[in-house]
């Protein structure tokens, strides 16, 4: 009869070791700054630049084996060429988060008008074990100019700004083609002196400074500020005389059209345009619409003695000198206040 031989079972239990999968991506930074890995996440810009400069973001890449296979980027600017990037990229096996691989540039400038405002580029990167991960890099890019809007603003003494107090009322922001675009939201507009109208003159101004708040090419903030002088000439009328005097059913001025309201004020915009072009209403007279201040000739005659208080409302034109429709509805206005008196005639004596 055959003899089995049972073995003794060993004290010791065997395990199998566990093979260690690489399931980590690699990272991409700007900067100190990981990219987001989805486009909700890229909420706020990281690289911005004015249009025609470079555009130049240092990107960093690394994986925890050092091994990067492939490096991709899709989304940047026309006109900007990629260096180590896609089938130029060659694989780097030194890659680690103290040593970072920041060899594939971007080059040119950003000339295209279609570049103004947000985009995102997308880069691509796996290790060697095929984990791969999309960031998103989302930039703006602002547009190089502002300057004023218009070559005036014209002023009335001792009233508010006609255009208001907000110094974005003033500028305007221009692409590199010199067409006019929207004011970018991370750029700040304020006054450096704000335009004044307690006195008159055809010199005054104001001055606005503009702060772009742009990155370097590792995403550090950079501040670039710009000046713009808007010219504020300051309007003013007067009666060309305190007093006036006629005689009952005369005329309280010797000159030509003497009821018509031009011809009693003096005014310090002549430079800037002309009489015709400037409107003087009496108060109370018939006109339009039934405003108070309607026509420019006095409606009353001098068949009265004593004295009246009247009122006569200066309007200037628009800032191109041209008086429109729409400039008797404007602020550009003042009243003057003037004493009229009429006296009795002097009796002849006959004999």
């Amino acid at each position: 009869m055959p003899v089995t031989t049972i073995q003794p079972r060993s004290p010791h239990p065997v395990t199998s070791r566990a093979v260690q999968v690489d399931t980590t991506a690699p990272k991409v930074s700007l900067g100190q700054t990981i990219l987001p890995t989805s486009e909700s996440a890229a909420t706020t810009p990281l690289y911005r630049i004015l249009q025609g400069q470079s555009f130049a973001p240092k990107l960093k890449v690394w994986d925890d084996s050092g091994t990067i296979q492939r490096l991709d980027i899709i989304g940047a600017p026309n006109g900007v060429t990629k260096h180590g990037f896609g089938t130029d990229f060659q694989e780097q096996t030194t890659a680690r988060e103290d040593t970072p691989y920041s060899g594939s540039t971007l080059t040119g400038a950003v000339t295209d008008n279609k570049s103004l405002g947000i985009h995102i580029a997308r880069i691509t990167v796996s290790d060697k074990t095929g984990n791969a991960t999309t960031y998103y890099l989302k930039y703006e890019v602002y547009p190089p100019t502002v300057e004023a809007k218009q070559g005036r603003f014209g002023q009335v003494k001792d009233k508010n700004l006609i255009d208001g107090d907000a110094p974005s009322n003033y500028i305007k922001f221009k692409n590199a083609n010199g067409q006019e675009v929207q004011k970018p939201s991370r750029v700040d507009v304020a006054w450096v002196e704000k335009p004044r109208t307690d006195e008159p003159g055809l010199s005054k101004t104001g001055r606005i400074k503009i702060t772009y708040h742009l990155t370097s090419e590792i995403g550090a903030e950079v501040r670039q500020e710009k000046f713009v002088t808007i010219n504020t000439p300051v309007y003013y009328a007067t009666l060309t005389q305190n007093r006036y005097t006629a005689t009952y059913g005369g005329e309280f001025i010797n000159r030509r059209n003497p009821t018509d309201a031009r011809r009693y004020i003096n005014y310090n915009g002549g430079p800037h345009f002309s009489l015709r072009e400037l409107r003087a209403y009496w108060e109370n007279s018939s006109g339009a619409s039934g405003q108070r201040f309607a026509s420019s000739i006095r409606g009353w005659s001098t068949n009265y003695l004593g004295k009246k208080i009247e009122k006569l409302m200066v309007r200037y034109p628009s800032n191109d000198g041209k008086f429109r429709g729409d400039d008797d509805y404007s602020e550009r206005y003042e009243i003057l206040t003037g004493t009229f008196v009429v006296k009795p005639v002097k009796p002849s004596i006959q004999t």
